[in-house]
């Protein structure tokens, strides 16, 4: 086994790592008026994670909040709720 091309490598996988993305803040208007777009237009969490420039991950978990804090229920407790009253 060639050890110099061995160090070569991790030398050049080292030097190649990612750069973070810097971490962003968005206001609780921002954060509204995404789950809005996915809850009320419709919209899919990654259509409207990637016009907004989020991880789908971040976007789902505004989703999942949103319900609270926009004074609806939680999915599931809506669906039950539903399938109560008819």
């Amino acid at each position: 086994m060639d050890t110099q091309r061995k160090a070569d490598t991790v030398e050049k996988m080292a030097k190649q790592t990612k750069t973070r993305r810097t971490r962003r803040t968005f206001s609780d208007e921002f954060k509204q008026g995404a789950v809005h777009l996915v809850l009320d237009e419709k919209k899919g969490i990654a259509e409207v994670a990637r016009n907004l420039d989020l991880w789908g991950s971040v976007l789902r978990g505004w989703v999942k909040r949103g319900f609270r804090v926009l004074g609806g229920d939680t999915p599931s407790e809506n669906r039950r709720g539903r399938a109560d009253d008819t």
